[in-house]
């Protein structure tokens, strides 16, 4: 199977990001998720585990009240129900891989 981000089905959209689904399957959803410069996301929780794949830029993520620095060629796992949020303080977009645990 080939996806691309740009033909992605949008599943996540603010003026200061935009998530693009790649592909679902049984077990896995990946997301393409581009935080623009000077963009956030604001806290939230899902109810499973989600790795995050750093693919361009750095930026900070805060996973349950505690701040992360994370660039190109990182990995963070966020644990389900955990709260987290983003920044994107510097110029050039973020872009993350997020890969979701969805099944089993």
């Amino acid at each position: 199977m080939h996806h691309q981000a740009e033909t992605g089905e949008i599943v996540f959209e603010t003026p200061e990001a935009l998530g693009r689904r790649l592909a679902l399957t049984a077990d896995l959803e990946y997301v393409h998720l581009t935080i623009r410069s000077g963009g956030s996301i604001a806290d939230h929780a899902l109810p499973v585990v989600i790795d995050f794949f750093v693919v361009e830029g750095s930026g900070t993520a805060t996973v349950a009240d505690t701040d992360v620095t994370v660039s190109a060629g990182d990995l963070l796992r966020v644990p389900a129900a955990t709260v987290r949020s983003w920044r994107n303080p510097l110029k050039g977009d973020l872009v993350l891989l997020g890969i979701k645990r969805v099944g089993g």
